[in-house]
């Protein structure tokens, strides 16, 4: 017997569908979502310009990202890119924020702000 899902326990299950897939390719139609949340996910992603232009892809116009992610200050070295305890600990696949904001606006989404620090 399955559990039903957080959506559905919180009374949200009409208006909130949870689907399986991989963030560089989204298994929804082009300009079918509102808002996407990602949390902690784009520094994982080995290909971030992909993930961006899907979110792009998905979003209906006027539709928002709201996106909390590693950054990091400075480009991080070799070593650090290539450990996979680095990259288990969600660092090694962090970019500058800066270079997060350039993916964003790339792959055509608009006016990306940071509201928050942590």
């Amino acid at each position: 017997m399955s559990r039903p899902s957080a959506a559905a326990e919180a009374g949200l299950g009409a208006i909130v569908t949870i689907r399986a897939g991989f963030f560089e390719q989204l298994p929804v139609d082009d300009e079918s979502v509102d808002v996407v949340i990602s949390n902690g996910v784009v520094n994982l992603a080995p290909d971030k310009s992909q993930v961006f232009a899907e979110i792009h892809r998905v979003l209906r116009p006027g539709g928002r990202l709201y996106l909390a992610d590693v950054v990091v200050q400075r480009e991080l070295k070799y070593e650090v890119r290539n450990s996979p305890d680095l990259w288990a600990a969600c660092i090694a696949g962090a970019l500058p924020e800066p270079e997060l904001a350039e993916l964003a606006l790339a792959s055509g989404l608009r006016d990306p702000r940071i509201t928050e620090y942590f």
